[in-house]
């Protein structure tokens, strides 16, 4: 298989689209998501739940943000891109 050539924005912004929302974040949004559907969640928590979908929110639209940077750099539809890169679109819901 070729070696492929990446350029230095191509690189910046790959490393940017492959960063996640850390673990323990994702874990305690299930958790308070849990406690929410079982109707045993606090006000705080509530609280902290609304902020953690904020967080995780902003993190997706900056992942996009970059996913449409990097196909604009490559010339290609972002729905292209994310097959090239194996990345599935969201769920909605």
């Amino acid at each position: 298989m070729p070696k492929v050539e990446l350029s230095k924005d191509e690189t910046d912004l790959l490393q940017m689209i492959n960063q996640s929302v850390p673990a323990s974040v994702r874990q305690r949004y299930e958790m308070l998501n849990e406690k929410l559907h079982e109707e045993t969640i606090t006000p705080d928590e509530y609280r902290e739940f609304l902020e953690l979908i904020d967080q995780i929110e902003l993190a997706h639209a900056e992942r996009l943000h970059q996913l449409i940077k990097l196909a604009q750099l490559r010339n290609v539809p972002v729905e292209t891109l994310m097959n090239q890169l194996g990345i599935r679109q969201p769920a909605l819901g």
